[in-house]
């Protein structure tokens, strides 16, 4: 028994020992098919856009693969390139993506060297090296004047199981500030794409130009969503100024949800909305907010909104005049399902502090008149702690066991959480293994990529998310290349298999054997089961009685759903059984009250 007492330090000197030998090591993921460079036109005006498309490059992306143009009988090295940048920095974070390249771009030096009537071709190497993994050329064509710089959008819905009525033209937006209509032939739309709800990008092709028009499709299902709100995170405004990137990419965030979603009934701000919490950077957010026509906004606290302040006080109090929001934690109801905010309650750094007092708040909010088949949407700043993209690497919940904990109680809630920057196709952008469901909403400003963490990718991603009586439709949103890039369904009833705990009685006689039940627990061989006095601390005082959840005390299979049973007590008094994580004291679900009579 005295090893329960001992167990947290034991732990942390183990944590100690391994760190201390702990070598990073990243693994490179090919994609199933091979490296590809794509153009939409193989003759393009010398002095025109052309737009590039990366397919099944490296990932994750390493900070040194680059793309370079050259002259096409050139052999690739430092003289012979025309023009190069690293995939991160044209916003190519994850072997996918596509960018669009301007003739400006070319440095004065080199300018020389980009003619018409010759013929080019991009490269794409990995690492630093000229080796040449895939290449497409194309014929540099005389002058146009105007040329095309880009295609207004094209926005459809249509109904599940009804191909999209995509329009013969499109309007294109010319050098000289002016638009006009050209016909446009659309890639072939796979009928498995509008099968059920939810949105993609169709691409198409006109002559004469590089640049891809583009139309973004909406698949409806029935009379369309009860309920239709887009999450946002990390917009890290500094000013207004257009020259910012940050400021570039919210405006164009807000532009294309106006675009898409006119009639949207929420905006969700999930944090770091300035980079660094000053009354200036609320008043430069709020001026470019209010800028583009848009719905109704609610705002997160972030880390980066904290920043520079010396009283928690003053801190809450800029970020409430600033913002309008009645707290730093909050929740409102939006045609009929609950939205719940959560906020620092301290200066804590990089860190949420959700309190004693705020956690019981949040149970009291998450029990105000839910059901298991409606969800409850919920938003924090950091994530939960091994759960959604990038949060194994940034785990800054301070009370993350206590949260989970009560979470696993309403299993049909949906937490929106930004933080990390992670892009939104990312391995685990949506999370549902445990506890509810949970979504990462990127960054708005810009991106990292797992092991590229050292260096951020150029991008703006957030979120669409469309409600239906039994589903939730999460859509990731690349909205510097207005496309659609990733998507999720949540399922109500929900198909989130949340752990929970029960005895088969809730009162014994003295001496009397308990049995415990749990259900969907992590499957670790060390996970186990302890019997406390009700007011006891699991890890300051010694378990009344304990056991692995095979049943003994000798760990040996992982088991997720079972049973155990303890002899009886011969104490009479109120108690409590606990199901813990690997021999450890973090709480799997909540705790279970019985007497001994």
């Amino acid at each position: 028994m005295l090893r329960r007492l001992c167990m947290s330090s034991l732990f942390l000197f183990l944590c100690f020992l391994s760190l201390s030998h702990f070598t990073p090591f990243t693994t490179v993921v090919f994609a199933s098919g091979s490296p590809t460079l794509t153009l939409s036109n193989t003759s393009i005006p010398v002095n025109g856009a052309v737009d590039v498309t990366v397919s099944d490059a490296q990932s994750p992306t390493n900070s040194k693969d680059w793309i370079g143009l050259c002259k096409e009988s050139a052999v690739p090295q430092s003289s012979t390139l025309i023009w190069w940048s690293y995939l991160l920095d044209v916003g190519v974070t994850d072997g996918n993506g596509s960018f669009t390249f301007h003739p400006s771009d070319i440095a004065s030096n080199k300018q020389s060297m980009y003619v018409a009537g010759e013929r080019y071709k991009f490269i794409l190497a990995y690492n630093n090296n000229y080796t040449v993994i895939d290449s497409i050329s194309f014929a540099a064509t005389a002058s146009q004047n105007p040329t095309i710089q880009s295609f207004s959008p094209v926005i459809l819905n249509t109904s599940v199981g009804t191909a999209p009525q995509l329009p013969a033209t499109v309007t294109a937006q010319y050098s000289n500030q002016t638009s006009g209509s050209v016909n446009v032939t659309w890639n072939n739309v796979d009928p498995s794409l509008y099968a059920q709800a939810g949105s993609f990008t169709v691409k198409g092709f006109v002559p004469q130009t590089g640049v891809v028009p583009k139309a973004s499709v909406t698949v409806l299902e029935g009379s369309g969503p009860l309920l239709r709100f887009e999450a946002i995170s990390d917009t890290h405004i500094k000013t207004t100024d257009d020259s910012d990137i940050y400021t570039s990419h919210l405006k164009t965030a807000l532009h294309d949800i106006n675009q898409i979603a006119p009639n949207s009934n929420a905006l969700m701000v999930v944090g770091d909305i300035t980079n660094a919490g000053t009354s200036a950077q609320y008043d430069a957010f709020n001026t470019i907010l209010n800028s583009v026509p848009h719905t109704t906004p609610y705002f997160a606290l972030g880390n980066h909104d904290t920043f520079g302040y010396v009283s928690y006080q003053s801190m809450k109090d800029t970020f409430l005049t600033k913002t309008g929001m009645p707290g730093v934690h909050y929740d409102t109801w939006i045609n009929g399902y609950h939205f719940i905010v959560l906020g620092t309650d301290s200066l804590s750094l990089n860190k949420i502090d959700i309190s004693a007092t705020q956690q019981q708040w949040l149970k009291t909010k998450l029990a105000e008149n839910s059901s298991p088949d409606k969800p409850i949407f919920l938003f924090m700043h950091q994530p939960l702690s091994n759960t959604v993209a990038g949060s194994d690497e940034m785990q800054d919940v301070k009370q993350d066991n206590q949260i989970k904990v009560i979470l696993s109680q309403y299993p049909q809630t949906v937490v929106f959480s930004g933080h990390t920057h992670y892009i939104a196709t990312s391995p685990n952008q949506f999370y549902s293994q445990r506890y509810c469901y949970m979504a990462n909403t990127a960054s708005s400003a810009y991106l990292w990529y797992g092991p590229t963490y050292s260096q951020p990718g150029t991008g703006s991603q957030g979120l669409y998310v469309d409600v239906y009586d039994d589903k939730v439709v999460v859509k990731g949103r690349d909205y510097t290349r207005q496309e659609w890039i990733a998507q999720e369904t949540f399922s109500f009833p929900n198909s989130v298999l949340a752990p929970y705990m029960t005895t088969n009685k809730t009162a014994y006689a003295k001496n009397e054997s308990i049995t415990v039940h749990f259900n969907n627990g992590p499957k670790d061989p060390k996970d186990w089961i302890g019997i406390y006095k009700s007011t006891d601390t699991p890890g300051s005082v010694t378990s009344t009685k304990w056991l692995y959840v095979n049943g003994s005390q000798t760990a040996t299979s992982g088991i997720g759903t079972g049973s155990v049973t303890f002899s009886g007590l011969s104490t009479a008094g109120f108690y409590k059984a606990l199901f813990l994580e690997n021999d450890g004291y973090d709480l799997i679900c909540n705790e279970v009250y019985f007497t001994v009579n």
